[in-house]
């Protein structure tokens, strides 16, 4: 595993590994969650997935998890710190002048997975204001 890393790394990495790098996210920044789900065959179960964005010191990290458990505790907002597997490095994105990285998480225990939740703003409550309107 190798820390403090640039993506000119983990590209020389992927190189000689095409397998993958394994990085360490540390207390990054869920920026995306999408639950999808897709059928194999015409009657066949249906498989459901998370796809999971994070804000790390990287860039952009984004890779996919299967494990229900995973996939409901996580949510946008929070901060998580995980093990993942690079397996590609994308292009520059115009949007974000940043390079995704694509990984695999190699756990599905939720145990192996810090999460810390954020907390919702919760609502202010109204005031009421009396003034006089047109004397």
């Amino acid at each position: 595993m190798m820390d403090g890393m640039n993506i000119e790394t983990i590209e020389n990495g992927l190189a000689c590994n095409p397998k993958g790098v394994l990085i360490a996210v540390n207390d990054a920044k869920v920026v995306k969650v999408k639950f999808d789900y897709k059928y194999f065959q015409r009657f066949g179960p249906r498989v459901e997935f998370w796809d999971i964005t994070v804000e790390a010191t990287v860039g952009r990290v984004w890779f996919r998890t299967y494990s229900q458990e995973q996939g409901e505790a996580i949510q946008k907002g929070d901060t998580i710190s995980v093990e993942v597997l690079i397996t590609k490095v994308g292009d520059v994105n115009p949007n974000f002048e940043t390079r995704y990285l694509f990984g695999k998480l190699l756990t599905k225990a939720l145990a192996d997975v810090k999460i810390v939740h954020t907390k919702k703003d919760e609502p202010v409550p109204a005031v009421q204001v009396n003034s006089l309107i047109g004397v």
